[in-house]
C-alpha cells in the first residue's frame, strides 16, 4: 500500500548511505502523504546523510522524529520519559555497541517499543526484535514498513 504523497511524487529518491553519492539527498514530497500519525520514532543511524534522509522522509509522511548518530545519544533520548512507539536503527555501528544490543537496551525502559533494524551488510539475525531491512532503502518502503511496524 503506498500513501497518496508517494504516488504524486515526481520522482523516487533512493535513500543512498552519503558515502555513496557524496553528499545528503535531500528530500521533497509533493501532495499530502494521506498520513495523520502522531507516533515518536527514534532513529539511530551513525552515517549523517542516510540518517538525515531517512528522517526527513519519515518527517514528511506526519511521523515525530528524534534521531541519533549513536548509542549514547540515543540512549539520552530514550531516557527523557517522552512516550516512544518505534525505534529505528542500524545493526553495525562503531563502538561496541550494535542495533541488537541498542533495541535491547530500549526495550528496557520503553516495554512495547517496536523495533525495526537496517543493515548494509551480510549479518546474522537471529537476535531481531523486529524486521530487518537492507539498505538501500526507498522512502516509500520505510515509511510503509515504519506503518507496518506500528500496526503489528
Amino acid at each position: 500500500m503506498t500513501s497518496p504523497g508517494w504516488a504524486q511524487a515526481q520522482a523516487i529518491v533512493t535513500l543512498l548511505k552519503a558515502s555513496d553519492c557524496g553528499k545528503i539527498v535531500w528530500l521533497t514530497m509533493s501532495g499530502g502523504t494521506g498520513l495523520s500519525m502522531s507516533d515518536r520514532i527514534l532513529l539511530v543511524d551513525d552515517d549523517d546523510g542516510f540518517r538525515y534522509a531517512a528522517a526527513k522522509a519519515l518527517g514528511g509522511a506526519g511521523f515525530l522524529v528524534e534521531d541519533a548518530g549513536n548509542y549514547r545519544a540515543a540512549l539520552e533520548i530514550l531516557d527523557d520519559k517522552k512516550p516512544l512507539s518505534l525505534l529505528i536503527t542500524d545493526l553495525v555501528m562503531p563502538r561496541g555497541v550494535n542495533g541488537f544490543a541498542l533495541a535491547r537496551m530500549a526495550r528496557m525502559r520503553h516495554h512495547n517499543l517496536k523495533v525495526l533494524y537496517f543493515t548494509a551488510y551480510d549479518v546474522p539475525t537471529h537476535e531481531a526484535v523486529g524486521k530487518v531491512l537492507r539498505k538501500p532503502v526507498t522512502p516509500e518502503q520505510l515509511i510503509e514498513e515504519a506503518r507496518l511496524a506500528l500496526a503489528n
